[in-house]
């Protein structure tokens, strides 16, 4: 199936998305609980703060696109702030302890919050899955979230296969992402196209061996390398084969 990104065309039998920052704004999801993570864990230490903002990502208005914040598994982020407390004199059994606080009470922010989606989410998917492609969402969120958000968007009965972080596939970019979801559809994983906002989306896809990389950028910059940009998932389209001479 011809699949065209832009002015790019992938012959593909399956798309994989990203999810945040892909199909639904990542700030509309995870600011407000990234800033409940941080205050958490800083416990009301503004040095503590400060040094947890700068290596998680988290930025005054905004998330590092390519922070661990971002782009990081909910276990990565723990181990991340558990690391940054001890560096900076908090004993081993308080960061690990304030760091699953962190997690908890950021988790159940995020779950009263309802995502914004980037474009027109389901129409895009549906003209995919219309076409006969088969569609996968490969995120380092953890599965209920995300199962969570895909019904909040809509198009869970359109997505054949989750692969999230606290499964036991390895989480992105790990090659096995996309080997276990071109196993589940019985294709190659040359045949899959990935869709995703970061450089790890784009890792994923050269570890993976994907068709190609598209890059969701909302304002139309590229910041990494990508094969195509679109602005949201609904400029990918399936498109008729050439024209016989």
């Amino acid at each position: 199936m011809r699949v065209a990104a832009g002015s790019v065309v992938f012959d593909v039998e399956a798309v994989v998305f990203d999810k945040d920052g892909t199909l639904i704004s990542l700030e509309s999801y995870w600011l407000e609980p990234s800033r409940r993570w941080v205050e958490t864990a800083a416990a009301g230490s503004l040095e503590v703060m400060v040094a947890l903002e700068e290596r998680l990502g988290l930025l005054p208005d905004a998330l590092d696109p390519e922070g661990p914040l971002a782009t990081a598994s909910l276990e990565d982020l723990v181990a991340l702030t558990t690391d940054t407390l001890a560096s900076i004199g908090v004993p081993a059994a308080a960061a690990r302890s304030r760091a699953a606080l962190a997690r908890s009470r950021a988790k159940s922010l995020s779950a009263s919050l309802s995502p914004v989606a980037i474009g027109d989410v389901r129409g895009g998917l549906q003209l995919l899955a219309a076409a006969g492609l088969r569609l996968a969402v490969a995120t380092t969120d953890d599965e209920a979230p995300t199962l969570q958000a895909l019904r909040w968007l809509g198009i869970d009965d359109l997505i054949d296969f989750v692969v999230a972080a606290d499964g036991e596939i390895p989480p992105k970019p790990d090659r096995a992402v996309l080997k276990s979801i071109a196993d589940r559809f019985g294709i190659l994983p040359s045949s899959l196209l990935m869709v995703g906002d970061s450089q790890r989306d784009s890792d994923t896809a050269r570890a993976g061996g994907a068709a190609g990389f598209v890059l969701v950028s909302p304002d139309g910059s590229s910041r990494i390398v990508a094969d195509a940009v679109v602005t949201s998932v609904d400029e990918i389209q399936p498109t008729p084969p050439p024209a016989e001479p």
